[in-house]
């Protein structure tokens, strides 16, 4: 027998497993990195976080990203390129990780890589029926296997997809096996450049689940920062803090027609880009808009949709707990915007319930790698019935 398969089966059936999960976000900003202890599978599922860390992508990288994410029209040859050296990369980062934290490649059983997402094209993006929805992700898990000697279970997004999903988000899966506490409703709200959430209603059935995208979370924030020269990011929201917000500017934004749309739904920065917010900043005679004042709007257009889309959803019953992960729960303007917008909820930090709010994905991903493994599969986007598994496994 092929002794990388047989090493998986034993994996398969240990009661513990050490993972190493990696995450690039859509802000392309860097690689979240965090190595999790994770017991047994499916509702039996407990987990523990070791270490974390976010490793800043180099400047070239973040160039070439840049050129050939969220775009209709990019080279073909840096986008191969790239996913053969983003894999490279990764697995760099392992082992550097691995030594920072002391420990040996056989103190890890396996990588979970989420990959970087370069685009991500549902049918209420690209706008034709006949066509399914479809979504990237690069950074070869091959790359990773053969560079670090571990299994790696990678391109998770592709099984929702091929099942009649958008292949996003996928958050629903940890929150689900982690979170939810019968007859207490709760809404599992991440952060990152695209903000998402799952609502638990607290009965625990999985056809009781939904999760959804919102619209932009940091993505437009951090873009405006950049473009500025003000740094990466608006810190603890101080220059959004010292704005007004703009009413018609405001308005203009929530006018996007992904809002009309009903959860669940995805999308990503090809919808919500600097160009479609240049084009509205014209269209309103605001090119000139005070920095402060744009930032205002912008966080005031993160939090009202968010808001809006959780009330739909939840019925806005009073008293349930808003949990917050991901880069937005350290902005403390956006938190208390978000705060002032859900006032019969309580906007918390998932640091309440004992995890890391900036490794919540890292540990997703590790937890859908697991289940990969060792699980019995979770149910299929649509209510067919049927079970699925995320995830392609790369062997060393």
């Amino acid at each position: 027998m092929n002794k990388s398969l047989q090493h998986l089966c034993f994996l398969a059936q240990k009661e513990e497993r050490r993972w190493i999960g990696i995450l690039s976000g859509t802000s392309q900003d860097g690689v979240d990195v965090g190595c999790f202890k994770i017991k047994s599978h499916g509702l039996e599922t407990s987990a523990q976080q070791e270490h974390f860390e976010t490793l800043d992508y180099p400047d070239v990288f973040k160039k070439r990203l840049n050129e050939i994410s969220y775009k209709r029209k990019i080279d073909q040859q840096e986008l191969v390129l790239m996913n053969a050296e983003l894999g490279r990369f990764y697995a760099k980062v392992v082992l550097d990780c691995l030594d920072h934290w002391k420990l040996n490649r056989a103190d890890v059983d396996a990588i979970a890589s989420h990959g970087q997402t370069v685009f991500h094209a549902p049918q209420n993006h690209h706008g034709d029926p006949r066509r399914p929805h479809a979504t990237l992700q690069i950074g070869d898990g091959d790359h990773i296997a053969q560079r670090t000697g571990l299994p790696v279970v990678h391109d998770f997004r592709q099984k929702h997809v091929a099942a009649g999903g958008e292949g996003a988000p996928l958050a629903v899966y940890l929150d689900h096996l982690l979170f939810h506490k019968k007859g207490a409703p709760r809404v599992m709200l991440n952060i990152g450049g695209i903000a998402n959430f799952t609502w638990l209603d607290g009965s625990g059935r999985w056809d009781d689940l939904l999760s959804t995208d919102t619209g932009p979370g940091n993505t437009l924030l951090d873009a405006v920062v950049r473009k500025r020269g003000l740094g990466k990011f608006d810190k603890d929201g101080r220059l959004a803090a010292q704005g007004q917000v703009n009413t018609r500017l405001l308005n203009m934004l929530m006018s996007h027609s992904f809002f009309t749309e009903k959860a669940p739904k995805s999308t990503g920065p090809e919808a919500f880009s600097k160009e479609w917010l240049d084009k509205i900043l014209e269209e309103t005679s605001l090119q000139q808009i005070k920095t402060e004042d744009l930032l205002a709007t912008l966080t005031q257009f993160t939090a009202q949709s968010i808001a809006d889309t959780v009330k739909a959803v939840s019925g806005e019953v009073a008293g349930i707990e808003v949990l917050v992960s991901g880069g937005g729960v350290h902005n403390a303007y956006l938190m208390n915007r978000l705060q002032e917008s859900l006032p019969r909820m309580k906007v918390k930090s998932l640091v309440k319930e004992g995890i890391d709010p900036d490794a919540k994905e890292a540990l997703l991903f590790a937890m859908l790698g697991n289940e990969c493994v060792a699980g019995e599969g979770f149910p299929a986007p649509g209510g067919s019935g049927e079970k699925i598994h995320f995830g392609k496994i790369s062997l060393p």
